[in-house]
């Protein structure tokens, strides 16, 4: 008797069911064995660590000397307590960074430095240091000014060196900008501690759109 002709979609569907069916038994044993991950885990098996392995040219942190801000006593009230955040601010921007190793004053108080750091540089350097980060502040007319150097402990000699002022409520912005110099200089490309993050919130009843620094600090429409 003649087979019954069915269509062709139906023809190919049955032919990779047979195929489908038959694979189990044409895969060599070899090839049957369990797929192992990159971390020799075969499927299945519980890993609580996983290795990711990078290539390619990587360049360790700049192991950073930064010392604590040179703050005179005389400064006022105000003036030392945006002196003092503005510190923080520049700590926390540059190891958000994630380019320096940094070594502050709790680690650099095993030294015993001079003050001068022409003299104090192998000091520095004896700790495993590159880079020296040096910060002092100052009032004037009721303004802060801040002026930040950075050293090459190889040789002493200036990288960078900026002076800012402003009013004590701009700290923040002050560090955030010095932040950002130091990390074009030494890597070519500028940081993103001035940016700013939008998001959209109810707080206040109504959806709106808010405006905060990169960091989460400040939020406000």
């Amino acid at each position: 008797s003649r087979l019954p002709s069915l269509p062709l979609p139906t023809l190919l569907l049955a032919l990779c069911s047979f195929l489908a069916a038959l694979s189990p038994a044409l895969v060599p044993a070899a090839a049957q064995t369990p797929a192992t991950s990159p971390t020799g885990l075969e499927e299945g098996e519980d890993g609580d660590n996983v290795t990711v392995v990078l290539e390619g040219d990587v360049r360790q942190r700049f192991p950073l000397a930064f010392p604590a801000t040179e703050i005179p006593t005389s400064l006022s009230s105000r003036a030392r307590t945006a002196a003092e955040e503005l510190d923080t601010t520049l700590r926390q921007d540059l190891e958000l960074t994630r380019v320096f190793d940094i070594q502050g004053p709790a680690a650099l108080s095993v030294l015993d430095l001079t003050g001068d750091p022409t003299l104090d540089l192998e000091l520095y350097r004896s700790l495993g240091n590159e880079i020296l980060l040096l910060t002092e502040v100052q009032e004037a007319d009721g303004r802060l000014i801040f002026d930040g150097r950075l050293l090459d402990l190889a040789n002493g000699e200036s990288i960078v060196g900026k002076r800012y002022q402003g009013d004590f409520d701009i700290v923040r912005a002050i560090a955030h900008t010095f932040s950002d110099e130091v990390l074009l200089y030494l890597t070519g490309r500028r940081g993103i501690a001035r940016t700013s993050i939008a998001f959209t919130s109810d707080r206040d009843g109504n959806k709106e759109i808010y405006l905060m620094d990169y960091d989460g600090f400040g939020p406000r429409r």
